[in-house]
């Protein structure tokens, strides 16, 4: 006797709700998952299901209270395919982005982007390291370890050990191998995206598996790895749900993917505004973490984007993947930008929304009467048209500062 089929919910990123009876286990599955859908009791006994920004497909609950949530994206797919590969790396947008798979849905065509990507960077061949290992050897390998042989009560074999092993278990390689095993899974993969990840897997054998639940192994840019730039940025957007704050309540990990689209909204405006500035000389840098909101310096703050000149603050500008007509939202996002300027000592801010005024608009702050500026950015447009707002919005900026000199930096 085959066990009865999850409950299906297709739950729109944000807006409009599910109504929807649900079991004490179902229930419980739900609220587990909490950093996807938010539960509200309703009339007649039912709960109001709506989502919290993220897309995807996830499985929660197990056997008959198992609950499959695919979480549909407001945008078409092949403009949250654009932002997340703009975001990973600007100027190969134009060649991973088109994808076969788009009308099939968001997680079959991020699969089958992401093994044109990985199949990108695996084209020279898969990138080895150096690794220290230690090992009790019946010959000599690189060096003794002397304390370890001592431990071994002076016996001649086995030796002990420490030698460099040229290995492909490097970091890079795990955090991409971790995506494609993620992907694997996924319901409704045409049989060519899913022959793609296993054969882009087998490449990758000898890589040490992600443990479920722990922090993705660090690794810092380079000449040796820049190939796996585009592949790592995207894994790791892949792999977001596996940090600690985004595991099940019980602990264990969630099969199935979940992007969540303001992470993706900021790193695109951040990698779209400074491309925007190096045209005009200027510098961007996203989520600087040494600037401080109090004199005393014990206070961080970490605005997501900040335009220098001149290596000093000019601007700063926030992304919100929100309405910006929404309230009370609405004039916390204006207590924050105007924070920001404040600490820095900037007259002008930016607040940037995914839905806003089709045109900028300024309110001024306080007796020094700081600018705070509200554009907003059509996401549905095709995306050369998105980057031509982006654009704008960093013209508006420079503007601005031309206009009007800071009084006071701190940083």
């Amino acid at each position: 006797m085959t066990g009865a089929a999850p409950l299906e919910l297709d739950v729109p990123e944000a807006g409009a709700a599910q109504h929807r009876a649900l079991t004490a286990g179902q229930l419980a599955a739900l609220l587990s998952a909490d950093h996807l859908v938010e539960l509200r009791p309703a009339p007649s006994g039912l709960w109001k299901i709506t989502g919290r920004r993220r897309v995807g497909v996830v499985r929660v609950g197990a056997g008959a209270d198992a609950v499959v949530l695919n979480l549909l994206p407001k945008l078409p797919v092949s403009n949250v395919l654009f932002l997340l590969s703009y975001a990973t790396k600007p100027d190969m947008w134009r060649q991973e982005v088109v994808t076969t798979e788009v009308e099939r849905g968001l997680a079959p065509a991020l699969a089958d982007a992401y093994a044109r990507i990985v199949h990108h960077a695996l084209a020279d061949g898969v990138l080895h390291g150096y690794r220290e290992t230690a090992d009790n050897l019946p010959t000599l390998r690189g060096r003794i370890d002397v304390p370890a042989q001592i431990r071994a009560c002076g016996l001649p074999l086995p030796v002990a050990v420490r030698f460099d092993d040229f290995t492909p278990d490097t970091a890079e390689n795990r955090i991409v191998a971790g995506a494609l095993n993620r992907l694997m899974p996924l319901p409704a993969l045409a049989p060519a995206t899913r022959s793609a990840l296993r054969h882009l897997t087998a490449r990758l054998d000898g890589v040490t598996a992600l443990k479920p639940g722990a922090p993705l192994p660090a690794w810092t840019p380079n000449r040796l790895n820049t190939r796996y730039l585009h592949a790592l940025r995207m894994a790791e957007l892949i792999l977001a749900e596996q940090s600690p704050d985004l595991r099940s309540g019980s602990g264990a990990q969630l099969p199935g993917i979940a992007i969540d689209l303001e992470t993706v909204f900021e790193a695109f405006l951040a990698a779209a505004l400074n491309q925007a500035a190096r045209t005009r000389g200027l510098r961007c840098t996203a989520q600087d973490t040494h600037h401080r909101l109090d004199a005393a310096r014990r206070i961080a703050i970490r605005p997501d984007v900040t335009l220098y000149r001149d290596a000093q603050p000019s601007t700063v500008l926030d992304a919100k993947y929100k309405a910006s007509d929404r309230k009370p939202g609405h004039r916390e996002d204006l207590y924050q930008i105007t924070s920001y300027c404040t600490a820095l000592g900037l007259p002008t801010g930016h607040l940037v929304y995914a839905h806003g005024p089709a045109t900028p608009l300024t309110h001024r702050i306080g007796p020094h009467g700081t600018a705070i500026t509200i554009h907003g950015i059509d996401l549905t447009r095709p995306p050369a048209q998105i980057l031509a707002a982006t654009d704008d919005i960093m013209q508006h900026a420079v503007v601005q500062i031309s206009r009007t000199p800071a009084t006071r930096v701190q940083t």
